[in-house]
């Protein structure tokens, strides 16, 4: 459907049956997100970016499916964590935890091991998740930060550079 023809269907629409779809709609593209995060893993389990020429899964996403750098980024990030710990899908199915805030916890258990060399359980992760379903954006950064003050200290020195 062309965009004219798709603005001109939901003009007729009743505002009780435009919120409807809409709502429908949102449900369809998380849905779609979950699937699209499934095929990355497939494709970074197989490396098959790497026969386009892509260096990393990365790469792949922001030169051949076209998401900006940030974008590429957050989905990498969240589908490494749906698929490192059990139940982070069905969070994300829900509500509970957003792509955003997902991203941001991945971010972080990558940090604790590399830079710390602290690496979580299976567990442990989930009682970080457990402790952040439905929160926002800063609410997450609270809670991460309190768990690891030196992570904070890291995103100050980083967030200095930006002025």
């Amino acid at each position: 459907m062309s965009e004219q023809n798709l603005q001109s269907t939901l003009s007729s629409l009743s505002d009780k049956e435009l919120l409807a779809k809409t709502f429908h709609t949102a449900k369809n593209e998380q849905r779609m997100t979950l699937e699209l995060l499934s095929h990355l893993k497939e494709v970074d389990q197989r490396k098959v970016f790497a026969t386009l020429g892509y260096e990393s899964l990365w790469k792949y996403c922001v030169k051949e499916l076209g998401y900006s750098e940030s974008s590429a980024a957050e989905r990498v990030s969240a589908m490494r964590l749906i698929f490192s710990v059990s139940g982070v899908k069905e969070k994300i199915a829900s509500g509970l935890l957003n792509l955003t805030n997902a991203a941001k916890v991945q971010r972080f258990f990558q940090t604790e091991a590399r830079i710390f060399g602290k690496k979580y359980s299976d567990e442990q992760k989930k009682e970080v998740l457990d402790k952040i379903d439905g929160a926002s954006k800063r609410q997450v950064e609270s809670v991460l930060f309190a768990i690891s003050p030196e992570q904070k200290k890291i995103e100050s020195r980083a967030g200095e550079g930006d002025l």
